[in-house]
């Protein structure tokens, strides 16, 4: 009877690990869709961004 409660017992921990680790690639996932979802809707900003970089590259071939 003894043996029998310890191995409810280190079933439950691994059952709480593997959920706790199923809950994080799920949670990682969620995050990484969020992310990329807002860095494509954000196109008019590179796009802004491009212009700058451009300019200051024209800005500086004209400096030197």
């Amino acid at each position: 009877m003894k043996y029998d409660f310890l191995g409810v017992i280190v079933f439950g921990i691994v059952l709480l690990i593997g959920v706790a680790v199923i809950a994080a690639f799920i949670t990682v996932g969620i995050f990484l869709i969020r992310a990329l979802s807002r860095y494509v809707k954000s196109g008019n900003v590179r796009k802004e961004k491009s212009s700058i970089k451009k300019s200051l590259g024209e800005v500086l071939k004209q400096w030197c």
